[in-house]
């Protein structure tokens, strides 16, 4: 937090349930400590319905208790100078967005959108993809998320088949008795 000069550099991303990775997540959650981090994660879980919180989704941030916490912790931040990357489909930067204030990130966020987000709303009876390699199949608990954006795409009753190779295992048994329910969608 004692910094003449403060610059952030990262690729902007759809993230599962904080809305957008990048830009305010390098410093925190990225710099955060662990309490404070489980606690930002935490409210993914809406634990008195037994639910995911409905806010908590991929290039939302109104509504979502997630990134509304980031953005109060944002505020506690010293001034810096944020670089947010746009990715090109080879990961590859194609372009930079140079700012300090939030704007600027939602300005990076606005692009990527462009690019990434998908403005279909149909849903289909089989769905295969991958969790793009490594690291984001290192292990079943960063594979999921390719599972909880894949399923989207999936109608009712539908299947879904993920690739990832998973060479850690589960990588954690935190989730466990969660994912045995069944129903992380409906309730856990």
């Amino acid at each position: 937090m004692q910094s003449t000069l403060l610059i952030t550099f990262g690729a902007i991303s759809h993230h599962y349930f904080a809305g957008f990775g990048g830009g305010r997540k390098l410093l925190f959650p990225g710099l955060g400590d662990r309490e404070s981090i489980y606690h930002n994660h935490s409210l993914f879980l809406n634990m008195k319905e037994k639910k995911l919180e409905p806010g908590c989704q991929s290039g939302i941030l109104d509504g979502n208790p997630i990134a509304e916490d980031l953005l109060e912790i944002e505020n506690l931040l010293p001034p810096r100078i944020s670089i947010h990357g746009i990715l090109d489909s080879h990961g590859k930067v194609c372009q930079l967005h140079i700012g300090s204030a939030y704007g600027d990130f939602l300005g990076a966020c606005n692009q990527h959108n462009i690019y990434y987000k998908s403005q279909s709303a149909d849903h289909y009876d089989c769905v295969v993809a991958s969790s793009g390699g490594y690291p984001k199949d290192i292990n079943f608990i960063q594979a999921h998320k390719s599972i909880h954006n894949a399923a989207s795409f999936v109608k009712d009753g539908g299947t879904l088949i993920i690739l990832a190779e998973c060479i850690d295992g589960v990588g954690t048994n935190t989730f466990l008795p969660l994912f045995r329910e069944g129903r992380l969608g409906h309730g856990f």
